[in-house]
């Protein structure tokens, strides 16, 4: 940090904040000339790519050892520096943020640092929520980290192990939550163990996978053609999904599962709950995966910012906080309201990407003292993986799914890569990617 220069902080390393950092640098000449510089602070030091990271928890499970773990990350995992090489003019600093103190603008971190600045960008991401359900928290794996995704891949090679030594009757693993990651994880691990059984490792009837939606719908944001197509690949795959069923309570080694609550009007022949006639079910199961929800980062509510019920930050179309003209949200962190529909922008990696890219122009019109320009709240398309070489593409009213959704994921990800690396690092990542995430198929 430059003691003579204007701090532009963008808090966060997820979607959002690099596409901010990204965007601005693209202006490094101009900010120079003005008295800036920006700086990226995240409390780690690496970008992570999370729609792959399901690839990390259920990939090479015959492969083990931490060469092989290092070598999965490397396809969903890049350092900050690295990434900053390719963005001139863009600081990254690491550290665990403690607080933001408005009145004085200065961010503080937990090491006693405190940094100055002249424009905030709160790209702070979310965190897993859950929703207070008793037991959960302790006795489940959540999929946000590089350490959750390898602390549930280690779980389920012990498993493995202790089934191959005769310890386990059945390896039974539950995940929680219908939506992406809860699929892409449900139909990537089945794959997983479909390749393990081809390979004489274990027996296919030595493994249950259930997936627990408490919709009627797994991907209950897609249509509902995309939904059945999701359902009927998942139970070809040998997924048991249990529709408008809650997740009551977890223990040790068990769940207990419930009928979704009646909303008015409904009667419990309603609901296409297996047990829908009884008040809950227990389930044992030896590794439970929570995908069920997220919330915004506490950072937000923390800094005294107005959040809604999720603890996103309250913006405006500029994706400025009402209160704090010089400080923006984006991201999962953010709660921009299109005025037409009155529904919040989604917790989307395209929607914080696109969000990223407005709060940069905002910051420089603001520089340049021009009209801030607002939001657009534009539809995304969604491409989902359902294991092996198919994925699930629904894009303004088309639906895809086979080989062609998953060469669609393909170009995807590699136009990402692309975005945030140099070429050639891009290059190796996709097909570091390609190798490895494809051997479950």
């Amino acid at each position: 940090m430059n003691g003579g220069m204007k701090n532009i902080v963008i808090i966060g390393g997820g979607f959002g904040g690099i596409r901010v950092a990204r965007d601005l640098g693209k202006h490094d000449k101009f900010l120079k000339s003005k008295g800036y510089e920006v700086l990226v602070i995240d409390r780690v030091r690496h970008h992570l790519y999370t729609p792959l990271l399901y690839e990390v928890a259920s990939g090479c499970m015959i492969e083990k050892g931490m060469r092989m773990e290092s070598e999965l990350l490397s396809g969903v995992s890049f350092r900050l520096d690295e990434i900053s090489k390719s963005c001139c003019g863009v600081g990254s600093l690491q550290g665990e943020i403690v607080g933001v103190d408005f009145n004085l603008k200065k961010v503080k971190l937990a090491s006693g640092t405190e940094v100055p600045y002249e424009y905030l960008v709160i790209a702070a991401g979310a965190e897993t929520d859950y929703f207070g359900i008793p037991g959960l928290k302790q006795n489940s794996h959540a999929m946000k980290t590089r350490a959750d995704a390898l602390a549930l891949r280690q779980r389920i090679q012990d498993f493995i192990e202790a089934k191959k030594r005769g310890e386990e009757v059945q390896i039974q693993i539950m995940v929680g939550g219908g939506g992406a990651t809860g699929v892409e994880f449900s139909a990537e691990m089945a794959g997983c163990f479909r390749r393990l059984a081809r390979a004489g490792e274990i027996k296919n009837g030595d493994w249950s996978l259930t997936l627990v939606e408490a919709s009627p719908r797994v991907l209950g944001m897609l249509p509902k053609r995309a939904s059945d197509i999701t359902l009927r690949r998942l139970e070809r795959l040998g997924v048991k999904v249990l529709r408008d069923t809650c997740v009551k309570r977890a223990e040790e080694k068990h769940v207990v599962l419930a009928p979704r609550p009646l909303k008015a009007g409904e009667s419990p022949e309603t609901l296409v709950c297996e047990f829908r006639t009884e008040f809950e079910k227990i389930f044992e199961v030896d590794v439970l995966v929570w995908t069920g929800g997220v919330r915004a980062s506490s950072l937000s509510e923390k800094a005294g910012l107005p959040v809604d019920r999720k603890g996103r930050i309250q913006t405006d179309e500029s994706l400025r906080i009402h209160t704090r003209p010089d400080v923006f949200a984006v991201g999962d962190c953010a709660a921009p309201v299109d005025p037409q529909t009155k529904n919040t922008v989604p917790q989307l990696a395209q929607a914080a990407l696109k969000e990223g890219e407005l709060a940069a122009k905002n910051i420089i019109h603001h520089i340049r003292r021009e009209p801030l320009e607002m939001f657009g709240f534009p539809s995304y398309p969604t491409v989902i993986p359902l294991g092996a070489k198919n994925s699930i593409l629904v894009m303004k009213g088309f639906i895809v799914n086979g080989f062609l959704g998953w060469l669609v994921r393909q170009a995807a990800d590699l136009r990402y890569f692309f975005s945030v690396l140099p070429f050639w690092s891009a290059i190796r990542v996709f097909v570091t990617g390609a190798r490895l995430y494809t051997r479950n198929d």
